[in-house]
């Protein structure tokens, strides 16, 4: 992890970054939005568990499902915040 994505020498995403606020509208209310973010958060912890699921080096697969399991606790906080605002 050292040096971080100036470092890295893999695949990257490519296209403009203003692309992929397409889906975030000005316009969106916050439950939209909160919505959006945990489908975002789910997909995420899909591909970082086929990841782990697909390697040979424990510590590495070991690394991506914990991974996986911060994104099921950023969902956890996506669901108290959106309980919040819907009270």
């Amino acid at each position: 992890m050292a040096g971080g994505i100036d470092a890295w020498n893999g695949l990257v995403a490519g296209g403009a970054y203003e692309a992929g606020l397409a889906y975030f509208s000005r316009a969106s209310r916050p439950e939209e939005l909160i919505s959006l973010s945990f489908v975002l958060e789910e997909g995420n912890r899909v591909f970082y568990e086929r990841i782990s699921q697909d390697l040979k080096e424990e510590e590495a697969a070991s690394i991506f499902r914990s991974m996986g399991q911060a994104e099921e606790r950023h969902k956890e906080t996506l669901r108290e915040l959106h309980a919040r605002l819907a009270w």
